[in-house]
């Protein structure tokens, strides 16, 4: 398998549920953003009560990820060596 690695940085309530600040996990090439979640759906299922993908196999707009300080969706492709944070998408006033 060729690929490489991916940080993912969890923010609260993601990091208190997860058990740690983030995580290394590996990827293939062509991976997207998608592949990853559920891959990390399978090592931390207690995450899948706050992170909930949806049948169109969406994101719930609960949750916002970033990788490179953009937002992005479940078909964003990931590169070896990106940082991917998971945090609550939050509104203020």
């Amino acid at each position: 398998m060729s690929g490489g690695i991916v940080k993912v940085k969890f923010y609260s309530p993601y990091d208190r549920l997860a058990g740690v600040p983030e995580v290394l996990i590996e990827i293939r090439d062509g991976a997207t953003v998608g592949d990853l979640l559920i891959k990390l759906l399978r090592m931390f299922p207690v995450l899948t009560k706050v992170i909930k993908i949806g049948d169109a196999e969406e994101l719930s707009a609960s949750t916002l990820l970033m990788a490179d300080e953009q937002v992005v969706s479940m078909g964003t492709m990931l590169s070896p060596g990106q940082d991917l944070k998971i945090m609550p998408f939050i509104l203020g006033g």
